[in-house]
């Protein structure tokens, strides 16, 4: 088992972030609101439709809030904190509520629907085609739910010498007849049929590395490349990036370049963003998938380097660096706003002409 330098400074964030209580900011502007998730545990925030749900973990419970007029509508006590984002759908919530333990929860009587119990943490939880919850068990592999029933569906569980180190979630997206799983069995991408679990394709390249979530983008996926791993190959400053076709799995694009950051990159309908990161120099990068250009859209520092996701909203790119927090980047004119010294969050999400950001 090789546990990377990422994956301790994964488990260290987790710990960081997780005991940083911060308290709500009042200061709002014409351009954005403010809506906080005080005690927020990091991975865990989850936006649907005008609806915020995250969890906190003092006290341990999962949250929901009204975006619009910032008010609470919902909260239920856990056995231990969640870091994986709560999925509502109606009124069903699915959260870890324990250790390996996913519950459905109705959340207009807080009754618990069904239990599922998993053979560890779990990192992930997906929906998938509004019906499957698709859950990452502590690197040991996935299992599909049925959302309505809480009956298991299948369980991917990869061959023993290729699973994650402990500590690692299988990064997962999905359409409505497949998913599509990144880093299984040492590959930077499989294809499974959504509905049985059956392996169609998987791609090959002739490095390990670790990835980012895979994106969909019209017809392709795109897989960022955070460095080389595995016993003969541990130089963490080489990355890259794939652009593969979603119908066969042929690779379209693999470029190689600067280890691309652990995060989860935005788009639009024709580009994509993602950092990428070595030694003391990082940079923002597009892609665009109809000419296959990148394009170098910002370049930092290591006192600057952007820490959290990016968020895209109109011709905007959100997120928060080291030491001037909160910024704006318009992706037309590449033109950067710090819009608040204290905000330490970049999630930002739009609803009805209005961008809300998450602190």
């Amino acid at each position: 088992m090789v546990i990377n330098a990422r994956s301790v400074l994964f488990l260290f964030c987790m710990l960081l972030l997780g005991c940083n209580s911060r308290t709500p900011l009042t200061n709002q502007s014409p351009e954005y609101k403010i809506v906080s998730a005080t005690n927020s545990v990091y991975g865990s925030v989850h936006v649907w439709d005008s609806l915020l749900i995250y969890c906190t973990w003092q006290p341990a419970t999962v949250a929901i809030k009204n975006i619009i007029t910032d008010s609470p509508v919902f909260s239920f006590a856990l056995q231990e904190e969640c870091y994986a984002a709560p999925i509502l759908r109606g009124n069903k919530l699915v959260v870890q509520r324990a250790r390996g333990l996913i519950s459905c929860i109705d959340i207009d009587s807080k009754n618990v629907q069904w239990d599922y119990q998993t053979e560890g943490r779990n990192r992930t939880l997906h929906l998938a085609a509004d019906s499957i919850i698709i859950a990452s068990v502590n690197g040991k592999g996935l299992v599909a739910i049925n959302l309505k029933t809480g009956q298991l569906m299948y369980k991917l569980e990869p061959d023993k010498n290729c699973t994650l180190p402990v500590g690692f979630l299988y990064n997962v997206t999905s359409d409505d007849k497949h998913l599509y799983v990144a880093e299984w069995e040492r590959s930077p991408l499989a294809t499974f049929d959504l509905l049985t679990g059956k392996l169609l394709w998987q791609v090959r390249t002739e490095a390990l590395y670790t990835c980012t979530k895979p994106v969909i983008i019209d017809k392709y996926i795109f897989v960022g490349l955070d460095g080389l791993t595995g016993p003969d190959c541990t130089d963490a400053n080489i990355g890259g990036y794939l652009l593969i076709n979603r119908s066969d799995g042929v690779i379209v694009l693999y470029r190689e370049s600067d280890p691309v950051s652990y995060l989860t990159p935005p788009h639009d309908s024709s580009t994509v963003y993602f950092t990428t990161w070595k030694d003391t120099v990082g940079h923002l990068l597009s892609l665009n998938i109809n000419t296959l250009k990148t394009d170098t859209l910002h370049a930092y520092s290591s006192y600057d380097r952007i820490d959290d996701d990016l968020y895209l909203a109109d011709d905007n790119l959100y997120f928060t660096k080291r030491h001037t927090h909160l910024n704006r980047f318009n992706i037309k004119n590449h033109k950067i706003s710090p819009l608040n010294s204290e905000l330490h969050s970049g999630n930002a999400v739009k609803y009805k002409d209005i961008t809300y950001i998450i602190e």
